[in-house]
């Protein structure tokens, strides 16, 4: 008798833990899988509902959708509007981008001396690097080859071309300009139409983008900025983070422009 018993508890110790997975097999699930052809494009808008943890896909095709989580895609395309958080893709188009500015060729730009640009305003420097103590502005169709470090605003006048690494409390970026480097704002920054950043973009407060490019289909880069406002449209090769919030908004009014002092000025017309 004890013979039998001790095989019955034996026998039960090996296949009551099979017992839930069996009933769990013979259960329906809860949520079918999705078929994807990864040759499709994805309707983003559809999933805006599932994008509070994470979603990959190989295309994304959206509008007016809410990004929450992280968003990825070799290809992700907003058309009109939308707000997200982070979003990665090579890259990352919203509505009509501006056109990518031409290679400057070296009759259509003049290089800047900066000691003569600098005359006047208290700065040092260092191996091609300068400190200036105060805002600065550098001209429309220069050249410059340094990397700038700017204790108050910076603006980068149009169609110029900056080598270099630029640091400041606020930058401004002006229509068709290039800036092939890191870029870093302490308070906000704005990108104009047909601009372009092949950097980092790092601004711990506002970021506002008009119809600008950012990184290079070789080379993808990181944006970050506490809010990220979009107008128009942008192009852009990596990733996005809003802290707080990012916006799309193709028909959007213009936010504000950077007065002098690197803080908001009158709405840009």
């Amino acid at each position: 008798m004890s013979a039998i018993l001790f095989a019955l508890i034996f026998t039960s110790l090996i296949v009551l833990p099979f017992v839930p997975l069996v009933a769990e097999l013979r259960t329906a699930r809860d949520v079918a899988p999705l078929a994807i052809d990864e040759d499709l494009p994805i309707d983003a808008s559809r999933l805006a509902s599932c994008t509070e943890g994470r979603v990959f896909a190989r295309r994304i095709d959206a509008d007016h959708a809410d990004f929450n989580g992280i968003v990825a895609a070799s290809d992700l395309r907003v058309h009109h509007a939308c707000r997200f958080r982070h979003l990665y893709g090579m890259p990352i188009v919203f509505g009509t981008p501006g056109e990518s500015p031409a290679e400057h060729a070296a009759d259509e730009l003049y290089p800047v001396s900066m000691p003569h640009l600098l005359a006047g305003i208290r700065h040092r420097t260092a191996n091609s690097r300068y400190l200036v103590f105060g805002n600065l502005s550098l001209p429309a169709h220069a050249l410059v080859e340094a990397d700038l470090i700017v204790d108050g605003s910076l603006r980068i006048g149009n169609a110029s071309l900056v080598r270099g690494n630029i640091k400041a409390v606020s930058v401004d970026i002006g229509d068709g300009a290039t800036v092939r480097g890191a870029v870093f704002a302490r308070r906000e920054a704005r990108l104009r139409p047909d601009c372009l950043v092949e950097g980092v973009l790092s601004v711990d407060g506002p970021l506002w983008i008009d119809r600008a490019r950012i990184g290079r289909a070789d080379n993808a880069v990181s944006i970050c900025a506490s809010e990220i406002g979009i107008q128009g449209g942008a192009c852009v090769f990596g990733q996005m983070v809003a802290s707080r919030a990012g916006r799309f908004d193709r028909t959007t009014a213009a936010p504000v422009t950077l007065d002098a002092t690197g803080r908001g000025g009158q709405p840009c017309s």
